[in-house]
């Protein structure tokens, strides 16, 4: 699922060090862009890279279940962008949500009650200069937690303030959060 984190986070960092790297994709169009593409053009200051990954859509036959998956997306486009894939994804599934919005998680669990759903976000930036085209503005620092850490934590906000500085706790309006 492609947007604008992957520059950081995409297959570029993990095909360079040698891991399996699949980009499951919307749909045939996109596929077809993605090959006349060639790959993904990632852009870092004056150096420019073409990561090649192999890419699916949600209608191929998987040989196995999908057992780790990253999601780059807008975070209101997570359900639409995953559920297509639903019948591929193992049961007890890992999805780490890499995105710049709140809610999704929730409305992920509840759709895919048995997986481990973890929330990431990073410092690191990146732009979209075209389809498979992206550009890496800066470096950063990813943070990750799991969706019931991140509940239990909001639920008892006194074990958090001992658990975290006080400079790396989110200020939240716990009357409009449900997890």
């Amino acid at each position: 699922m492609v947007s604008e984190p992957l520059a950081a986070f995409g297959p570029a960092p993990w095909t360079h060090r040698g891991f399996h790297v699949t980009l499951l994709l919307k749909d045939a169009a996109q596929l077809a862009q993605y090959q006349k593409f060639g790959g993904v053009r990632v852009t870092e200051g004056e150096y420019l890279s073409f990561v090649k990954a192999e890419a699916l859509v949600p209608s191929n036959r998987l040989d196995t279940k999908i057992k780790h998956l990253l999601v780059c997306c807008k975070s209101y486009a997570t359900i639409e962008a995953i559920l297509p894939w639903r019948q591929h994804l193992a049961d007890d599934a890992q999805i780490v949500l890499l995105q710049n919005g709140m809610g999704s998680a929730q409305a992920l669990q509840r759709a895919l009650p048995k997986a481990n759903i973890y929330c990431a976000t990073s410092t690191d930036g990146a732009w979209r200069k075209g389809p498979f085209d992206v550009v890496r503005a800066g470096k950063g620092e990813p943070s990750l937690a799991a969706l019931v850490t991140i509940c239990w934590l909001l639920k008892y906000p006194t074990l958090l303030s001992t658990c975290l500085p006080s400079s790396q706790i989110m200020k939240t309006n716990q009357t409009n959060h449900r997890c």
